[in-house]
């Protein structure tokens, strides 16, 4: 009897639209429950999410005017939502976009949330890879589709608000995403007419992006996005025009360092640490760097 009683719950499910594909519970090298993969909004509402989930929910109220004009271009999207149980933008954005999702009346299986890692090995990854060339470089990443051609998104916050943002791009208005900078980047990197030894070409792509970017940060992050999909190249590329673009930052120094360490140019990696240190003598990371590849080289 309880066979039966199991099968037709898992039929109720399928026809009310829930996803049946459970993602990963896992917990972190700091000791936190995490999920990974594509999930269901249930296992949000669940301990120990439940908390940052509920609260941010309740207390976000979207603009009635704003969902009244979006609602009768919502019943062909389907939206990607690729979170991070680990990140606060996640924990603010998701919640407020699932319950502007909920006014809307969005059916549950027009939205599918995937939960990305951020270990080492799985940096901004599914485990099953649905973000794979999807520019996934922040979290979270709203990626808004109609009849199956991505229309829109909105990456890690909103540049207005999440209804004011969502009507635009229904609307065939959509404004640009944060990090602009790293979309022009990646844009340029995919008609593979550069490479990382290419300084000419590397200048005039830092002159193209100057003023695109907001801080370093933009494309320090989309450097180490590049080499944790084993795009070391694009990714040296990435760290010398962030490096052209804020030469005042000892971080951008010790982040391409790092890169050319790994592309096993040690002499540059040392340049690059070493320049790190002319602007922050005290950077403990780019001294041990410097020290450990002499040794490479000795």
């Amino acid at each position: 009897m309880n066979k039966f009683l199991l099968l037709g719950a898992m039929v109720l499910m399928s026809l009310l639209g829930f996803s049946q594909e459970k993602s990963t519970t896992i917990v972190d090298s700091y000791g936190k429950t995490q999920l990974q993969g594509p999930m269901h909004v249930e296992a949000l509402r669940d301990t120990p999410f439940v908390s940052w989930y509920q609260a941010n929910y309740q207390v976000y109220q979207p603009s009635e005017a704003l969902v009244e004009k979006s609602r009768p271009l919502v019943k062909s999207m389907k939206v990607e939502v690729f979170l991070g149980t680990w990140c606060g933008d996640s924990k603010r954005e998701v919640p407020r976009f699932m319950k502007l999702m909920d006014q809307l009346g969005v059916a549950e299986e027009q939205v599918e949330l995937i939960a990305v890692s951020r270990a080492d090995t799985l940096y901004k990854k599914s485990p099953s890879h649905e973000q794979q060339g999807k520019l996934v470089h922040r979290v979270p990443t709203f990626i808004v589709y109609q009849e199956g051609q991505e229309v829109g998104r909105i990456v890690e916050f909103p540049v207005t608000s999440m209804e004011m943002d969502l009507a635009q791009i229904l609307h065939g208005l959509p404004t640009d995403p944060h990090y602009k900078v790293v979309h022009l980047l990646a844009k340029e990197l995919l008609k593979q007419e550069i490479s990382s030894d290419s300084s000419g070409k590397i200048l005039e792509l830092a002159r193209s992006l100057y003023k695109q970017g907001m801080h370093d940060g933009e494309l320090n992050t989309y450097g180490y996005y590049l080499m944790a999909n084993d795009r070391l190249d694009d990714a040296l590329i990435a760290f010398r025009v962030n490096a052209m673009l804020y030469p005042d930052v000892p971080n951008v120094y010790d982040s391409l360092g790092e890169a050319y360490a790994k592309a096993k140019k040690y002499e540059k990696a040392i340049h690059m640490y070493a320049k790190c240190l002319e602007l922050a003598a005290d950077n403990r990371h780019a001294q041990i760097q410097i020290a450990q590849l002499q040794e490479k080289l000795n």
